[in-house]
């Protein structure tokens, strides 16, 4: 019998989650400043309360647009919030929300 492939489990065995609590405090304050800095004008508490379901709801079609699962999830809520944000910081706004989360995980 030769081995033809390996699967591994990616989240909870090769990487850890550490304190989730943190993890989304350290994503949601982080994403809030980014936007705050591209001219979003609604509090934090409000911001906060228009994140819930940013994870849980279907992600949003589209695939044309060459935008990753989490850019048009921003995407999606700035268009929710009323906020223009230009596609060019997009990428530049899942990174650093994506490097906020991942603070809470190790290998």
């Amino acid at each position: 019998m030769s081995i033809q492939g390996i699967f591994f489990d990616l989240y909870g065995t090769l990487l850890v989650y550490g304190n989730m609590k943190s993890a989304w405090s350290d994503w949601l304050l982080t994403f809030y400043h980014l936007l705050k800095k591209q001219g979003l004008n609604i509090t934090e508490k409000s911001f906060s309360e228009e994140c819930d379901g940013f994870f849980s709801t279907p992600a949003p079609a589209g695939n044309k647009d060459h935008l990753t699962v989490l850019e048009r999830r921003i995407q999606r809520l700035c268009l929710r919030l009323n906020h223009q944000l230009p596609k060019e910081e997009l990428s530049h706004i899942a990174d650093t929300i994506a490097e906020a989360w991942q603070t809470q995980i190790s290998i």
